[in-house]
């Protein structure tokens, strides 16, 4: 048995998070806010702050960093009632010091 043939990638993101990142690489940020908002109606409960996070980082590298805050705080709110203490909500700390750390350079 190969490993091709027999690996299997399972992702914890309904289907439409791959074109997002497609779309955010390629520099199409509305594009990319549109399949986000897509997996999150796709994505069950416990995994919607997957695609929150994602949304966020999307927001604030397009200059929406007040709308990246408010997005991470809902994920974060979900993250800790579903799953404390996990990479994700890690993840999402981080991602909200770097927006707090961009709001504060620009009121400079």
């Amino acid at each position: 048995m190969s490993l091709e043939t027999n690996f299997e990638f399972r992702s914890p993101l309904p289907d439409p998070f791959p074109p997002a990142s497609y779309w955010r690489i390629r520099g199409r940020a509305d594009e990319a806010i549109r399949c986000l908002r897509r997996s999150l109606r796709l994505a069950p409960r416990h995994r919607s702050h997957y695609p929150l996070l994602a949304l966020a980082n999307v927001l604030h590298r397009s200059r929406r960093s007040e709308d990246a805050l408010i997005i991470l705080q809902h994920a974060l709110s979900l993250a800790s009632e579903l799953e404390p203490s996990t990479g994700a909500s890690v993840a999402m700390h981080f991602t909200k010091g770097n927006v707090h750390a961009t709001l504060m350079q620009l009121e400079e």
